[in-house]
């Protein structure tokens, strides 16, 4: 299980909406701040979205929690995301190369390969577990925790 300590933003009924900010590497490596990562950052920003868990605890907002995944649930959401469209990507383009195409059209079947793979991730991940990858709460975090 993958955990994160993060802060009750507000609570609706029976979910709490959790502020979980992300991590970014930059200024962690000798590059720090110079590579593509840093750069796409400046450019988009950070945008946390809020987090909705089943708030079986009863936090109030501003309590600090420690939300969780299951590994195995990320990696099937990694693959739906990352893994699939690279390789449907991969399937077109070498299908139009073994047919004998121009550099072009095996480029075209590239990208249409990864547009049905990006399609079929899609379809996959709001029909399947795999697309409901779900973070829970799984304790709240106490006085003696937050002091550390």
């Amino acid at each position: 299980m993958i955990e994160k300590t993060t802060r009750v933003a507000s609570t609706l009924r029976e979910y709490a909406l959790l502020d979980v900010q992300s991590q970014s590497p930059c200024g962690q490596c000798r590059v720090a701040g110079h590579c593509g990562t840093s750069v796409l950052q400046r450019w988009f920003g950070r945008r946390d979205k809020p987090v909705r868990v089943r708030n079986h605890l009863g936090l109030k907002a501003g309590e600090r929690a420690v939300i969780g995944i299951r590994e195995s649930e990320l990696v099937e959401a990694s693959f739906l995301a990352y893994l699939l469209p690279v390789i449907t990507m991969a399937l077109a383009a070498s299908t139009g190369a073994a047919w004998g195409f121009g550099d072009g059209v095996v480029a075209l079947c590239s990208f249409c390969g990864l547009g049905a793979g990006l399609c079929i991730s899609n379809y996959l991940a709001t029909r399947t577990k795999a697309g409901r990858c779900q973070a829970v709460l799984l304790r709240k975090v106490t006085e003696l925790e937050q002091a550390e």
